[in-house]
């Protein structure tokens, strides 16, 4: 028996709030993503300070 249009209406309800919730959760995983690879660049680039100064005492010496 086929589901009458209540209960087909409260399905595509449950489906478009499910889908909702999936794009909450990327949208956050993505902007974790983008906070990480944010961080990571500053520390590579501390790094590299880092390693130029290092590099600049070792040739002074």
């Amino acid at each position: 028996m086929a589901p009458g249009p209540f209960r087909g209406k409260t399905l595509a309800r449950q489906e478009v709030a499910k889908l909702q919730d999936d794009n909450r959760a990327l949208d956050w995983l993505t902007k974790s993503k983008e906070t990480a690879l944010v961080e990571a660049e500053r520390t590579v680039q501390i790094a590299m300070v880092k390693a130029s100064l290092v590099d600049d005492l070792q040739n002074k010496n």
